[in-house]
């Protein structure tokens, strides 16, 4: 072997010692050898940077396996496309690219669109705790960016299945094929602020736009509470206007209906000025 393919091997030895996948040799001395060169070959997406070997908790790499993520010695490997930085946050892993936008690693594993769907949303609380509080969920389908920016996960997979491409897909006459490419098309990524989420995301969704009675009630009740907070604040001040004019002397009198004309005159000209702009 040609000195120059033994410093190649030697190399990638190096590059797989250091993100762990291969312990125990020593990369400076080490001959090539059928059961390394098998390693290179496996590994190759970890040293073309296709690929990130990242060292999770017990629980947490049992849940990426069962996600369907290559596992080994412990190392989770996560695929990535250039540009994009593969590191670990409160626990998780976060595939961040360079604009700030955060892929989101969800541990759920796929067999159907379907059941993926309900995996997501069964597991809602551990892919919640992925973000922080000041961070949103959106989604990109197909190339294109959701119109919103979500609280929870909850919120996007609701909104998610409005998509009339991804009802189809769930009909029972739909075909695996189909499934599998809008599995493979749709990426659930993190948001640091609204405005990083393209210019501008249209709207914000914090909670469930679904009609629930008792809150219907409880804001009714609000609102009557409210009204007649105003109606009794204001017959107090009615009643000490009346009190403060009846103890005031005829100098007094006569200087405070100057004013009160003054102020209703100012009050006419300004609906006036309001109206005018309405039309």
């Amino acid at each position: 072997m040609a000195y120059s393919e033994i410093r190649k091997f030697r190399h990638e030895i190096s590059i797989l010692k250091h993100k762990g996948i291969i312990t125990g040799v020593d990369a400076r001395s080490v001959q090539p050898t059928p059961a390394l060169r098998k390693k290179i070959a496996r590994f190759d997406d970890v040293l073309s940077g296709k690929s990130t070997p990242v060292k999770l908790s017990k629980n947490e790499t049992a849940n990426m396996k069962a996600a369907g993520y290559d596992v080994f010695k412990g190392r989770v490997l996560f695929p990535h496309s250039a540009g994009e930085k593969v590191g670990v946050s409160h626990g998780h892993a976060r595939v961040r690219q360079p604009n700030g936008v955060e892929r989101v690693t969800i541990p759920v594993q796929y067999h159907k669109l379907d059941s993926y769907l309900r995996g997501i949303q069964k597991n809602e609380k551990a892919i919640d705790a992925m973000k922080q509080k000041n961070e949103f969920f959106a989604f990109r389908f197909y190339g294109h960016q959701s119109n919103a920016v979500y609280r929870t996960i909850d919120l996007l997979v609701d909104d998610l299945e409005r998509y009339q491409r991804i009802e189809a897909a769930r009909s029972p006459t739909s075909s695996a094929q189909e499934m599998n490419e809008i599995y493979r098309n749709l990426e659930v990524v993190k948001v640091h602020r609204s405005r990083d989420w393209g210019q501008q995301a249209e709207r914000n969704r914090t909670e469930r736009g679904v009609y629930n009675p008792a809150h219907y009630k409880r804001a009714k009740r609000a609102r009557k509470i409210n009204r007649f907070k105003s109606e009794a604040y204001l017959e107090r001040q009615k009643v000490a206007s009346q009190t403060y004019r009846d103890n005031l002397n005829a100098k007094d009198k006569a200087a405070y209906k100057v004013g009160s004309k003054k102020r209703a005159k100012k009050s006419r000209r300004k609906n006036a000025n309001k109206k005018g702009k309405k039309k």
